[in-house]
């Protein structure tokens, strides 16, 4: 049922460049950066990672959030369906259904307490 390509922890930062700047100097490369939605992504072999700006241009759910985990998934939209049936025994407050990020992803998102759980697949080709 649920097949995930990858789990990446979102790490708020409220200084994207010396952010982007400390994991490059880890070792991490930058493989997408969107200035207008303060977000960074970046991976090394084996794993990755994504820098949100905490503020204002993170949407309510995200500032509410203490902790983000994003789960690259192959079909965004089909695993939707599929978890459906128990998406819909939760608070429709707690799911956003799938939609198109400016940053090349289609997700869908998931609250559990104090976590926010983004299931994405990317749309950029």
């Amino acid at each position: 049922m649920l097949k995930v390509r990858q789990v990446t922890p979102m790490l708020l930062t409220e200084d994207m460049e010396a952010s982007v700047r400390f994991y490059e100097g880890l070792g991490f490369e930058t493989g997408f950066r969107d200035p207008e939605q303060d977000y960074a992504y970046l991976s090394c072999e084996g794993g990755a990672l994504r820098l949100l700006r905490a503020g204002p241009n993170m949407d309510l759910e995200s500032e509410n959030a203490q902790h983000i985990v994003y789960f690259d998934v192959e079909d965004v939209d089909r695993l939707f369906a599929l978890l459906k049936p128990f998406l819909d025994t939760l608070s429709p407050a707690r799911v956003r259904a799938p939609f198109d990020q400016d940053y090349g992803q289609r997700e869908f998102h998931v609250i559990e307490g104090p976590h926010l759980l983004m299931f994405g697949q990317s749309i950029t080709g």
